[in-house]
């Protein structure tokens, strides 16, 4: 349930937790989170960043020998 910017009720809008991406990486960190049910810029829907500070370092990003 989202309450829209009238204050009205509209129980057909999902509230999703979004999660700060300060890296631009595409991926989040549940270090700091909101709460909307439209897209926030600088935010993404998963928490799966462990350095959100360095983009080369994510999920998605391709294995190197450089001991990071």
């Amino acid at each position: 349930m989202a309450t829209s910017a009238s204050g009205e009720v509209d129980n057909d809008v999902q509230e999703l937790t979004w999660y700060r991406d300060a890296d631009s990486d595409r991926y989040g960190s549940s270090a700091t989170t909101a709460v909307s049910c439209e897209v926030l810029l600088g935010y993404e829907l998963n928490a799966d960043d462990c350095d959100d500070l360095d983009a080369a370092i994510n999920p998605g990003a391709d294995e190197v020998c450089d001991t990071i």
